[in-house]
């Protein structure tokens, strides 16, 4: 146990200063002075921007952490994620710039937090979804916005899934679990996106995973562009096989070894986006090992693709030039994959319910900042909640309906599709 005491300056309307006792369990720091100087330990570690130490100011101090938003404590976590990492010099300056650009996405995006209710049923529908059933609600995933962000309570998501597979559903490990997840989805066009997801790490970072996904309402290919940073999985496979794909990577400043590397792990693991067997089920993986029982059917290869995340690309750079080994990162992959397996086949149930179910919006502006680092405040974002408007009679069966196409009215002309304008009320 580290014991530090001390007075620190609180952000009290009279700015008074605060006392109290911080208290850190054995080995959730670093220890520089190796165990000699607990204040030298936790200075050090509050100066890098470590979670916990972080956290345990916040909570002495009483700072409102309990009315972040993850949207917040993304942005707050992008300051200080480098220096979290133990990145310095050139290598800290080049990952901070891809930081930067994530704060920025976040900051222009339509930002969105979905009710427990909401999560609990989209999680239900997507649970029961088969292939087939995917592919007729691909048509009402619509993204209106060049930005969105879609925050909702993982933990809640996980329940439903485990109920619906005969699973014990408090049966997942909470201290290894990030109880809230996002999902920062950019539109590519009319039809395509790509969304990153952005949860919080073992170690108490909240950042973007090494995995992003593309999807589309139409079947395509997505060629060798990066997307937002990011590159299909399927299309660095290809290339791996190909004397002419090794010459089109180096055009693309991937390295022979590199692609090898990157073909082999987008060809085993490429299928999980979708979250199907081969019978075109649903199904829950617990673990890498059982990634074999996914199935990506025929009718739905064109429609979407896993993809390694710009922050795959900024992680693995910096990591490798800091001397970490380059299969730490692909390891973590597999890990998100199997993790994260049927996420898009959510994603797509929630985005046809956004267009086609009605909906009651609160439009959310937080009066609290958050902290980035040691001495800088931010003002916290604002966002709506969202929630169900269902009748009290079978709500699920109303919800199969809406988007299923059934209630779906043939348009006269092509038109897209778009989310309802919120209008706030006056003040």
């Amino acid at each position: 146990m580290v014991k530090h005491r001390g007075r620190l300056r609180g952000q009290t309307p009279s700015n008074v200063l605060k006392s109290g006792t911080i208290e850190l369990p054995a080995g959730s720091i670093p220890s520089p002075s190796g165990g000699r100087s607990s204040a030298v330990d936790f200075t050090h570690a509050l100066l890098h921007g470590h979670p916990a130490a972080v956290a345990a100011v916040d909570k002495v101090m009483g700072d409102p952490k309990d009315e972040a938003s993850l949207a917040d404590e993304f942005i707050a976590s992008t300051y200080t994620m480098g220096k979290a990492l133990h990145l310095s010099g050139r290598v800290l300056k080049d990952f901070d710039l891809v930081m930067m650009r994530y704060r920025d996405d976040m900051r222009k995006a339509h930002r969105f937090v979905l009710d427990d209710e909401f999560t609990r049923f989209a999680s239900e529908l997507s649970s029961k979804c088969t292939a087939e059933k995917l592919l007729t609600r691909l048509e009402f995933a619509t993204l209106p916005y060049e930005t969105t962000w879609i925050e909702f309570d993982l933990w809640t998501k996980l329940r439903v899934m485990r109920t619906h597979h005969g699973l014990d559903p408090e049966g997942f490990n909470k201290d290894d679990t990030s109880q809230k997840m996002g999902m920062l989805v950019h539109r590519i066009n009319e039809t395509d996106a790509l969304c990153e997801i952005v949860n919080r790490w073992g170690n108490g970072i909240v950042g973007p995973n090494l995995l992003a996904y593309l999807f589309s309402t139409r079947e395509r290919e997505w060629g060798e562009t990066r997307y937002f940073g990011s590159m299909p999985m399927s299309v660095i496979a290809h290339k791996a096989m190909t004397a002419e794909g090794f010459e089109a990577a180096n055009q693309l400043g991937i390295s022979i070894d590199e692609q090898r590397r990157l073909g082999k792990l987008g060809t085993r693991l490429g299928g999980s986006m979708w979250g199907f067997t081969e019978k075109g089920q649903s199904t829950f993986i617990r673990d890498v090992s059982e990634l074999s029982k996914i199935k990506t059917p025929e009718f739905l290869l064109r429609h979407g693709d896993a993809a390694f995340s710009r922050m795959y690309y900024a992680l693995d750079d910096s990591l490798r030039r800091a001397g970490y080994e380059a299969e730490t990162i692909d390891e973590t992959v597999q890990i998100e994959l199997a993790e994260f397996t049927g996420m898009m086949r959510w994603l797509v149930i929630v985005l046809a319910m956004l267009n086609e179910v009605p909906t009651r919006s609160d439009y959310v502006q937080p009066s609290h900042q958050m902290k980035a680092g040691l001495t800088k405040r931010i003002r916290a974002v604002d966002y709506h909640r969202l929630t169900l408007r269902l009748p009290k009679v079978k709500p699920v069966p109303y919800l199969e309906r809406k988007i299923s196409g059934v209630e779906h009215h043939r348009k006269a002309h092509e038109v897209r599709a778009h989310w309802r304008t919120y209008l706030h009320d006056e003040q």
